[in-house]
């Protein structure tokens, strides 16, 4: 057994790659969907975790050798998109009545700032209209101004700031994400779906199969005879489709094309996932899987306090705010750290803290002192790891044995936080070698030779863990 360890030990050292051993089993086509946050306003720290734990999912999927596309699903259209297009607008018009319903932040001036101007007539009776708004019930007056906007805008205006609007958007969300290294495979627009028909096929397919029925003018689809715990409105009484018919068509589109559909989803959409599952077999996908993986919030401390989650504007704490304050590094780790549907308590000053306690410092500190002592040293690889018989030499080589294992897992369970662990005993192991062994000072080079290749390998293992988090392990600290 031990000859085999230190083989295999050898073949890390000499190439990273030996740690992602190909299954010989045909796996399923995942589809991996997360964040698609709606694309009103910068991301916040809510949809950071999401990110960060989606992304690192895909990596470990892929290197477990699943064929995987990510996702970010784009809501471009409903009512959200129009209230954010008609907030651009009334800050491109002084006189206008900014409505409470509107989006407040910073960002919807920069947009009106780049804005197309806006014709004279349609400011004018925009302006004149938008005092009636607020006399109105908030949702009502919200209707109104859409209504009132889009009229006087006309379509081919309105439609021009409505595109400019949500492309500026997701030029902020896209920023955001690249500084965290999350890209996706594909970004799926929801206003595909209906111009391409599939939202009708789909709502025709559940009417065929005859799992709807119509009540008090809406059509209902009849979920809770699939598992759910009751009917779901999937057209309102006004004609207008609900959010939940176009996400049928969606899924029904994941799954003509992939065997699995992963969705990241918010601890606090926690009863969605049945209503799917119903969707998923009313439409004859029983032989293809859902899983839903619930995302809790994480909370940020700093100076030993709790920070409020949101501006006076009523907005959260910004993704951008975070990564500047603690650096990408320690945002990556910590979001991933804990298993995915636990709180995480996110220390801000324990991010940044240069020490032991901070367990994203103690995992690239030791592969900074591995990196040193390699640059330093005048070594070469060897097979013959005879001479390694600490029992601190011993058990780095199983937990290097034990990173196959520790993958396995993370992708069986999708859970990036094992990748944490793993990271962190093997760094707890190193840390103690280093400490206790004198590992340059002997005078037999062939000692010396062995014991720097079993650093290699652990170095190398440190930098592919952490690669599998969107981490770039440092060389020196």
């Amino acid at each position: 057994k031990l000859s085999i360890i230190t083989r295999i030990t050898h073949q890390i050292a000499k190439d990273a790659n030996v740690l992602f051993a190909k299954q010989s089993a045909d796996l399923p086509g995942i589809y991996l969907e997360f964040v698609s946050a709606n694309p009103t306003g910068p991301l916040h720290v809510g949809h950071g975790r999401s990110a960060v734990i989606g992304k690192a999912l895909e990596r470990i999927l892929k290197k477990s050798h699943y064929p995987v596309t990510s996702a970010y699903y784009v809501n471009d259209a409903g009512t959200q998109i129009d209230t954010l297009t008609c907030s651009v607008i009334l800050r491109m018009i002084p006189d206008a009545i900014f409505h409470s319903t509107c989006y407040q932040g910073d960002y919807i001036k920069d947009i009106a700032n780049i804005g197309p101007g806006i014709d004279p007539t349609s400011a004018r009776n925009i302006a004149k209209d938008s005092m009636n708004w607020s006399s109105l019930e908030p949702e009502e007056g919200q209707k109104r101004l859409i209504a009132d906007i889009q009229k006087h805008m006309g379509p081919e205006q309105y439609q021009a700031l409505k595109t400019l609007s949500i492309h500026e958007i997701l030029k902020s969300i896209t920023a955001d994400l690249a500084q965290l290294n999350v890209s996706y495979d594909e970004w799926f627009f929801e206003s595909t779906l209906l111009k391409g028909g599939q939202v009708n096929q789909a709502l025709e397919q559940l009417q065929h199969n005859n799992h709807l029925y119509t009540k008090d003018g809406a059509t209902w689809f009849k979920s809770s005879e699939l598992g759910d715990t009751k009917d779901r409105v999937i057209v309102r009484s006004n004609g207008q489709n609900t959010y939940f018919l176009n996400d049928i068509a969606y899924h029904q589109y994941k799954y003509k094309n992939y065997d699995q559909a992963i969705n990241l989803i918010g601890s606090d959409h926690h009863g969605y996932g049945p209503r799917l599952e119903a969707a998923k077999n009313a439409l004859g996908h029983q032989n293809k899987k859902l899983t839903m993986k619930y995302i809790q919030f994480a909370i940020l401390w700093q100076n030993g306090e709790k920070l409020s989650m949101s501006t006076r504007q009523g907005q959260y704490t910004t993704l951008k705010e975070l990564y500047d304050e603690v650096g990408t590094g320690p945002t990556l780790f910590f979001y991933a750290l804990k298993k995915p549907d636990q709180h995480l308590d996110f220390d801000m000053d324990l991010a940044k803290k240069q020490s032991s306690d901070n367990p994203y410092y103690y995992v690239q500190y030791a592969h900074a002192r591995i990196s040193q002592l390699l640059n330093k040293a005048n070594w070469q690889i060897t097979e013959d790891l005879s001479k390694l018989t600490q029992s601190t030499e011993r058990q780095i080589m199983n937990q290097l044995l034990y990173f196959n294992t520790a993958l396995a897992r993370a992708a069986r369970d999708l859970e990036p936080h094992q990748i944490c662990f793993y990271l962190m005993d093997l760094s707890k192991f190193l840390h103690q070698y280093y400490n206790d062994t004198p590992i340059l000072k002997d005078p037999n080079q062939e000692l010396i030779n062995a014991r720097l290749t079993l650093l290699k390998a652990t170095a190398n293992t440190l930098s592919e863990g952490l690669k599998l988090l969107g981490i770039k392990a440092l060389e020196n600290m």
